[in-house]
């Protein structure tokens, strides 16, 4: 399509516009689905030295979730709940581990009370392993106030064979977490066995 342009001193500009090219939807892991990488034992990201996680068990799940500082007002309600659960995980003998586009350092700075693993996902590596950043359909194109790549808000329950007990997705940044519904799900895998 070409689109023509006047300015105020009547000059007349030309423009081509060019349909965005359609690239495949991706969708977000849901439960039942499996974690996507192989082993948790040591992320690293840009030159950061690994980060040593236990491997989710039948005996000790994984609760994983995603966090941006950059989700605007969202962000810091968001990072709270995430305080607030990993205290009650911890109780019941489970950790949190959350991936942030934000490096580590700089998280601490601003929250020097997180009392949970953060590890880089520097390049959305493994936001997109999850299926919650795409570059095809960003959250920018569909949410106001953010302006930035960005993950979508995502939980995580994961248990032994890395299968996904429990997921939360807030697709549209108007939920909060249900803490119950992610502690309760992280039992379920410890009663199982």
């Amino acid at each position: 399509m070409i689109l023509e342009f006047e300015n105020e001193l009547g000059d007349i500009r030309s423009v081509v516009s060019i349909d965005r090219q359609s690239a495949p939807h991706v969708r977000p892991l849901i439960t039942g689905e499996k974690a996507p990488f192989a082993s948790f034992a040591a992320f690293a990201a840009n030159g950061h030295p690994p980060v040593q996680v236990a491997e989710p068990t039948d005996e000790q799940p994984l609760v994983v979730s995603f966090y941006c500082p950059c989700w605007g007002r969202y962000a810091r309600p968001y990072l709270l709940q995430l305080i607030e659960l990993a205290e009650q995980l911890r109780a019941e003998g489970t950790s949190l581990l959350v991936f942030s586009n934000e490096p580590v350092n700089s998280l601490l700075l601003q929250f020097p009370q997180l009392n949970f693993q953060v590890v880089y996902d520097a390049g959305f590596t493994v936001a997109r392993q999850f299926g919650v950043y795409s570059e095809a359909n960003p959250i920018w194109d569909r949410v106001s106030g953010i302006s930035e790549d960005v993950f979508t808000p995502a939980l995580y329950v994961i248990g032994g064979e890395r299968q996904i007990t429990y997921h939360f997705l807030d697709e549209d940044f108007d939920k909060t977490i249900p803490t119950e519904a992610v502690v309760d799900a992280a039992r379920r895998v410890l009663v199982t066995q």
